[in-house]
């Protein structure tokens, strides 16, 4: 997976139409989905007042290119038309996903195993 992160500081009056275009099943996300090789969006909303994270997911590096490739008026149209959403966006970083999130494996709480006694046998 390749992924491309992005950081926005968004003025409080525009938040609600920041979220809504770089959501999940916003403009961006709309935009991207004509690729089949798109596989989601994140949108975070930052612990700084007014920052939003944006993690774009692309099956590779390759897929995104040609994309931009393919839809690259489209995407400069659309990043013009919502220029005026955010203060300041920077590209964090563009990357590929070595090590991806696995859920953690934990007992449940009704099915905790007692500790082994010490071995005193020594």
């Amino acid at each position: 997976m390749y992924v491309i992160v992005w950081r926005y500081a968004v003025p409080a009056e525009r938040t609600t139409a920041f979220v809504r275009a770089y959501g999940p099943h916003g403009d961006w996300a709309q935009l991207f989905a004509t690729a089949s090789a798109y596989e989601g969006t994140d949108l975070i909303l930052g612990d700084d007042a007014g920052t939003y994270i944006t993690i774009d997911r692309w099956r590779s590096k390759e897929d995104f290119d040609g994309f931009l490739r393919k839809r690259g008026g489209d995407y400069d149209e659309l990043d013009s038309r919502l220029a005026s959403l955010t203060a300041n966006e920077t590209l964090v970083g563009r990357g590929q996903v070595i090590a991806p999130h696995q859920p953690l494996s934990r007992p449940s709480p009704g099915n905790r195993v007692a500790p082994s006694p010490p071995d005193h046998r020594l």
